[in-house]
């Protein structure tokens, strides 16, 4: 019987809380630059002056950069990324991380994908543009491509392009996951989406 789920040819991934824990402090991020209660940092930051700009993303970067450091695996991504590798699945990273910090967390854990896209090289979440650069590089329809991160931006990301989404939710959501294709809470609960469902000898 045909996998449920194959219509899906190719995967994108968001990195922090989707593939990796790098415990961010975004309260911390946002007290540091000033900024109020749940205000989108890197929009906010983009309106700034020059001088202050750049000084605030040096602030952000040596968030980033600590992050990167501290970061941890999370549970099942390895098993999950091999199983889609061995059925030679595309697989690609989308972050509102830069490129020096992604290239490091990448490395840490040997994580490994065809494409990666980074604020340094397309408008971050949750502008889709890097999301349409993939599926376009790879010559899929946004149908046969699936999306799966944690956060509101991703959703958005995913929903302004068109793009099956799932989110990865290991604690309870504070924002509307309406649109989402499906949400699960670990990766072996997202891995039962893509067993062959006639495979029923165990």
């Amino acid at each position: 019987m045909q996998n449920k789920n194959s219509r899906f040819k190719g995967f994108i991934f968001d990195l922090d809380g989707t593939l990796v824990d790098s415990a961010l402090d975004f309260k911390a991020i946002r007290a540091d630059l000033g900024l109020e209660a749940g205000a989108p940092i890197l929009e906010s930051v983009s309106k700034w002056h020059e001088k202050k700009r750049l000084e605030a993303y040096n602030t952000i970067g040596q968030h980033e950069l600590k992050g990167a450091h501290a970061s941890s695996l999370i549970p099942g991504v390895i098993q999950f990324l091999d199983r889609l590798k061995l059925q030679n699945k595309p697989l690609a990273v989308f972050t509102r991380n830069s490129r020096p910090v992604t290239e490091l967390t990448l490395l840490k854990h040997n994580l490994q994908f065809s494409i990666v896209m980074t604020r340094d090289e397309a408008p971050a979440k949750p502008d889709p543009t890097a999301l349409h650069f993939i599926i376009k590089k790879w010559g899929f329809k946004n149908h046969e491509v699936l999306f799966v991160g944690d956060y509101l931006y991703d959703l958005q990301a995913g929903l302004a392009a068109q793009v099956p989404t799932a989110l990865f939710l290991n604690t309870p959501p504070d924002f509307d996951t309406s649109g989402a294709t499906f949400c699960f809470s670990s990766y072996s609960e997202l891995e039962q989406n893509f067993l062959d469902s006639g495979d029923t000898h165990k």
